[in-house]
């Protein structure tokens, strides 16, 4: 006669999270990848709800490891670093971050439920090694976050890390400053209508689907883009909505005195308005 096996609450209750967790990746990531049907919609609802009924009482606060705001992923590698189009427009963009937002409700990035969001963010940012981690939370994820904002506009330049855009905004803003000012010639210096373009917070109010950067403790984060940086979206009412702050997708009063460059993609500067 076998022995029976002794299975302690715990650890039924880790098994079922576990199970339930690679179900609604799984319905997610298949969801991602073809229509989102009524039927696979309501069986990632029903998935959602089993989860919440099961671990809504009783569960054991995780450890908080990791700072409180995000620090920027800093790997220089090309490949599946290198900037790239990922492929919309700025207002889908602001439409997105408010559904994302939604989405996390305050939840923390170590939450099972949250773990399927992060693999998108990170297979937006073109790194598919983390996309396909149990621990997607393990390196910064803001710039994956708004890589996945943009994700569908073929001229943002996304990837894991802010510096990329940030850096490439500040080089299409000197090429609009070296073609003088004259319309016509801003195509023969590279930048086209949709390009992303560098301000000054003292040049331009944000306008909704703008990106809103300042540096964290490299650079000055406009003139020298350092390696860390942090970029929240702006979403109108005076508002923005950034990722991997405190852990979760957070919405905050915007600040222009902690910003240090805007990006826009839905207007040019008057060259002769730019210091």
């Amino acid at each position: 006669m076998e022995a029976a096996v002794k299975i302690t609450e715990r650890r039924l209750r880790e098994i079922i999270r576990e199970q339930l967790t690679i179900a609604i990746c799984e319905v997610s990531i298949h969801a991602d990848d073809i229509f989102l049907t009524e039927e696979i919609l309501a069986e990632e609802n029903i998935f959602k709800r089993l989860y919440d009924i099961i671990f809504a009482k009783g569960e054991e606060e995780e450890e908080d490891i990791g700072a409180e705001e995000d620090e920027e992923f800093t790997d220089d590698a090309d490949g599946e670093l290198g900037i790239f189009g990922i492929g919309g427009g700025d207002v889908d963009a602001v439409a997105v971050a408010e559904e994302e937002y939604r989405k996390w409700d305050g939840r923390h990035e170590r939450d099972p439920m949250m773990r399927f969001l992060l693999k998108k963010y990170w297979k937006a940012a073109g790194q598919d090694s983390l996309a396909r981690s149990d621990r997607p939370w393990k390196e910064p994820w803001s710039a994956a976050f708004i890589s996945y904002l943009k994700k569908d506009d073929s001229s943002f330049p996304g990837g894991p890390a802010h510096k990329r855009y940030m850096r490439k905004a500040r080089e299409n803003r000197q090429k609009i400053l070296d073609a003088g000012g004259s319309p016509g010639t801003m195509s023969t210096h590279g930048v086209s209508k949709r390009d992303p373009v560098a301000y000054l917070p003292t040049e331009k109010t944000p306008s909704p689907g703008d990106l809103v950067c300042n540096p964290r403790g490299t650079g000055d984060g406009f003139d020298d883009v350092g390696s860390k940086n942090h970029c929240d979206i702006f979403v109108g009412g005076n508002e923005v909505i950034g990722g991997n702050l405190s852990n979760t997708v957070t919405k905050r009063p915007y600040d222009a005195s902690k910003v240090t460059m805007i990006i826009s993609q839905d207007s040019r500067p008057d060259p002769k308005k730019m210091s």
